[in-house]
This record gives structure tokens, C-alpha cells and sequence, in this order.
């Protein structure tokens, strides 16, 4: 499964960087793609299949629509709200600690929703953000790549 899952990212960036464009809004000049992956269950009760149905699988954003209250819904059809986002400088580094809601409906129909932190870091305010998340059931990385639409 992980090797199918791989081989399709490559090809889920290509096509979204020619739409980014069309995700733009007037006040937000930053649009921010996100490759969740390195899905690993914490405990005996999920395995991976779990992990990957209830985590994001590629989003493209900006702040304002995943701090919304209707936040952002991944490719594979899980959402995320940002609750809470908070940055820290320290030594010229950026570090973001997030705290969100995961959500999404099971294949049985019913609704699910769940905690996420993220720990997010970065070379600077706006640059790739490389980060570790967990979930009560799940823990794995994503990359968050910035495209400046505006200046």
C-alpha cells in the first residue's frame, strides 16, 4: 500500500501546481501545499490503512481558509481545522505549534472527528515547513511548501 500511495504523490503535485492559481484569495498571498505521509499507528488498535483514512492526504491552502471554521478537505476527503496556531522565533528559526480537529465519515457512513498537534519548522516566516503530527491513534510527517501568488 505504501508503494502505490508513493508512487501517486509525484503525480497529485504536478496536476496541483497548475491549479494553485484558482485556490488564490485577494487578502492572502501565500497558498500552502501539504504532503502528509509516514503514517504510523501508536497503538495495536489502527494499523495503517486507519492512519492514512484519517489523516489528510495532500491539501493547498492558506491560513486564513484552515484557521476557518470550515477548514480545508484533503484530496482523499478528511478535513482539518486549525484551532489554534501559534509561532515562536528562536535564534532566527520558526517553530509553530498547532493545534487542530481531523474529521472525515467512515466507510460505514457514520461521522468521525479527532485531535491533531502539529509541530511545525521553518528557515522563516514564509518557507518549507517541515513537520510532525499526531493524532490519538496515528503519527507521521508532512511537508509544507509555500507558493507566493502576490507580492
Amino acid at each position: 500500500m505504501r508503494s502505490l500511495f508513493s508512487v501517486k504523490i509525484p503525480l497529485l503535485l504536478m496536476s496541483l501546481l497548475c491549479i494553485l492559481p484558482l485556490f488564490a484569495q485577494a487578502d492572502d498571498d501565500v497558498i500552502w501545499t501539504a504532503v502528509f505521509s509516514d503514517f504510523t499507528p501508536i497503538n495495536d488498535k489502527v494499523d495503517i490503512d486507519y492512519c492514512q483514512s484519517h489523516t489528510p492526504s495532500v491539501i493547498v491552502t492558506t491560513i486564513k481558509q484552515i484557521t476557518s471554521s470550515k477548514g480545508v478537505t484533503g484530496l482523499n476527503g478528511v478535513n482539518i481545522r486549525y484551532l489554534s496556531y501559534k509561532t515562536e522565533e528562536k535564534d532566527n528559526l520558526y517553530f509553530n505549534l498547532v493545534h487542530a480537529i481531523v474529521s472525515g465519515k467512515g466507510t460505514n457512513g457514520k461521522s468521525w472527528s479527532e485531535k491533531m498537534t502539529l509541530y511545525e519548522q521553518t528557515l522563516d516566516t514564509v518557507g518549507v515547513t517541515y513537520t510532525v503530527w499526531s493524532t490519538p491513534h496515528c503519527k507521521g510527517t508532512f511537508l509544507g511548501t509555500p507558493t507566493r501568488v502576490s507580492q
